[in-house]
């Protein structure tokens, strides 16, 4: 199953059985975000509980990939408040730590770039505890 953002609507389109279109106004945490970066089609970041805390949080764990300012395009970011996201996690998995960044504050320290994305430097992310997810497949396309 995949989805995408209907756009104005506010609603997310998600391809149900049969490829029949279903909008929803509220989406459920457990999901990735696709989109194209660097030509590319790849996951973007994912919107999931984490724990131990409970919360909801849109999510980019870094192992392998070479890691740079964190972006995201500003749908992925509404997606994940509509979610219930009350955060950004960075978590580097290979050094075991997490940074984190409350949502609401993202527009404000972040800067639009010339891909359209939201572009935010980690020195507005803050060490936090170590948060772990589960596996997620369901995604949402954008």
């Amino acid at each position: 199953m995949s989805s995408r953002p209907a756009g104005a609507s506010g609603r997310a389109v998600i391809e149900g059985g049969y490829g029949v279109p279903v909008e929803v106004s509220h989406l459920v945490p457990g999901f990735v975000i696709r989109g194209h970066k660097h030509g590319k089609d790849c996951v973007l970041a994912k919107v999931v509980r984490a724990w131990p805390s409970g919360e909801t949080v849109i999510a980019m764990p870094t192992k392998s990939r070479r890691f740079s300012t964190p972006s995201l395009p500003p749908e992925a970011l509404e997606l994940a408040r509509r979610a219930g996201a009350t955060a950004w996690v960075i978590r580097m998995d290979t050094k075991k730590r997490c940074y984190r960044l409350e949502l609401d504050q993202v527009e404000m320290v972040g800067e639009i770039g010339e891909d359209g994305e939201l572009y935010v430097p980690m020195r507005n992310f803050s060490p936090c505890p170590w948060l772990e997810w589960n596996f997620v497949q369901r995604a949402i396309i954008l």
